[in-house]
């Protein structure tokens, strides 16, 4: 697989960066998890502006979670039993 990160300005990258963050940020302040955060689930739209994509394992949390969710090739593999 070809690393793309090459085909973006640094500016642009910082952006993304931040982007992702802010939302994340932003979802976690309201108590809500991702779980599944990897490239593919990350859109530029034609504005510029990022979009998280697929909540399919959003969560609310309130103290813990004991579940273990997620793309096998994005965990550790200590994760993978």
């Amino acid at each position: 697989m070809k690393d793309r990160t090459s085909d973006f300005p640094e500016r642009d990258i910082k952006s993304i960066m931040y982007q992702t963050l802010l939302g994340l940020s932003y979802m976690h302040k309201h108590g809500f998890f991702h779980r599944d955060l990897k490239p593919e689930n990350l859109l530029i739209g034609s504005d510029g502006h990022l979009r998280i994509t697929d909540f399919g394992f959003a969560k609310k949390i309130v103290d813990r979670s004991y579940t273990l969710c997620g793309t096998p090739e994005y965990l550790a593999p200590e994760m993978i039993k």
